[in-house]
């Protein structure tokens, strides 16, 4: 009896829920990083590059012919990253550098960048994890964070680099490494490296005197501007044309081509009237129902799907190209719209994150394989800050703590939904 009452009298150790929801979203990152295997194109350039070689070894998807010889469109950044990589592992195995291996790095990079971020903004520990949380795992970033494919490893690359440049921005300002990130950037996702404009802005309008501005802002666009001739270079030496990425060519080897790139061909690579397609999808989709279906089954009524019951069966609703809002995904990020643009960094970021979204509206696809707008990626490091400063308090309260978790849930729901 004077045991168990000892007993009684002892306290467990309380454990912050948000250290067990990030070990357990951490285990499911780590252990589809390193099954999904495939669709590894940087990891096979890198290899290409060790080589001295820029084609690609074998035809893939989305993979450009010329002369003979099969190219990867996407810029080659993450590629020449992993190229000391893939050096030490083929030391050790016949294997480059795997994608998925990388991606684990660069997410655990994110996760404290964000961190770091949201302390230096006045949020307690506490309240910065649950951010880190929402970031990387309730919001359009969580099939990054799962999927190692390249096309979804180049918007890790490019979403790290761009948290490494707001991380030096609100600290040391080192205004040449801001620039250095987003030349790199722009090696990797084009329309990323736009992000430079918040930096610039921030630049022009700061008390600093005229010729102390002019000298920054060559600083900043100086390393970009050597990006850009190593791209013009890039391009000539694979397509014999400065000015010819791959994008246009996109899986022009495949037997169907032109109905995989008949919105390009009907629309062009950007075009206004993909924005109404666009702004639907990029804000307005849902996930679809899963209606029962029987074989045999005969109804008028549904002219595209005769065999279609209205009654759901399991999982109830799922993705469906090309995918559901940005919202659906992110929906703590619908705070963002307190924020009332009274600073600087939140004009800025808003104006950026504008211009970048206008750009992206116009593209001729929206995108896929994804759960959401995936694109969306490219301005999220100034959403952050929208995100950041839209909290008076600067605290994540229990309502929030409660729709970060059922938000990185409900997105592991829509994961499997989609692999299913």
């Amino acid at each position: 009896m004077q045991l168990w009452q000892h007993v009684k009298k002892l306290s467990l150790p309380k454990i912050e829920f948000s250290y067990l929801l990030l070990v357990l979203l951490a285990l499911i990152t780590i252990s589809l990083n390193i099954k999904i295997i495939g669709e590894n194109e940087f990891s096979v350039l890198s290899e290409q590059f060790l080589k001295g070689r820029l084609y690609l070894p074998n035809a893939v998807g989305d993979a450009v012919l010329f002369k003979g010889r099969y190219f990867w469109h996407l810029g080659p950044f993450p590629a020449l990253m992993l190229v000391p990589l893939s050096f030490l592992t083929l030391g050790i195995s016949t294997q480059p550098m795997p994608q998925g291996i990388a991606n684990i790095f660069l997410i655990a990079g994110i996760l404290y960048l964000v961190y770091k971020i949201s302390v230096r903004y006045g949020f307690a520990k506490n309240s910065s994890r649950w951010l880190a949380l929402a970031v990387v795992f309730a919001s359009v970033f969580f099939l990054s964070a799962l999927l190692p494919w390249s096309w979804h490893f180049s918007q890790t690359v490019t979403f790290f680099l761009g948290l490494l440049a707001l991380y030096e921005y609100i600290g040391r300002k080192n205004i040449f490494l801001i620039g250095l990130y987003h030349a790199l950037m722009f090696m990797t996702r084009f329309t990323s490296g736009f992000g430079i404009i918040f930096y610039l802005l921030a630049t022009v309008t700061s008390c600093a005197t005229l010729k102390e501005k002019v000298k920054k802002c060559l600083l900043m666009i100086l390393p970009i501007l050597l990006a850009g001739v190593f791209l013009l270079w890039y391009n000539y030496a694979r397509f014999e044309n400065l000015f010819d990425s791959g994008y246009t060519t996109s899986n022009n080897w495949v037997r169907s081509s032109d109905t995989f790139r008949y919105e390009m061909l009907k629309y062009g690579l950007f075009n206004v009237k993909n924005i109404p397609t666009n702004i639907y999808y990029y804000f307005l989709s849902v996930p679809s129902p899963v209606f029962e279906k029987s074989t045999g089954f005969y109804r008028e009524i549904f002219k595209t799907n005769t065999s279609t019951i209205i009654h759901l069966v399991k999982p109830y609703v799922k993705v469906s190209s090309p995918g559901v809002s940005f919202f659906v995904m992110s929906p703590i990020f619908l705070l963002m719209f307190r924020n009332r643009l009274k600073s600087k960094n939140s004009k800025y970021a808003a104006a950026t994150s504008g211009f970048i979204l206008l750009f992206l509206l116009t593209y001729y696809w929206t995108g896929w394989t994804q759960i959401g707008p995936r694109y969306m990626i490219d301005l999220l490091p100034f959403l952050l800050i929208l995100l950041l400063e839209s909290f008076d308090k600067k605290k994540i309260t229990s309502r929030q703590k409660l729709i970060i978790t059922v938000s990185a849930l409900f997105n592991i729901f829509l994961f499997f939904s989609l692999f299913s």
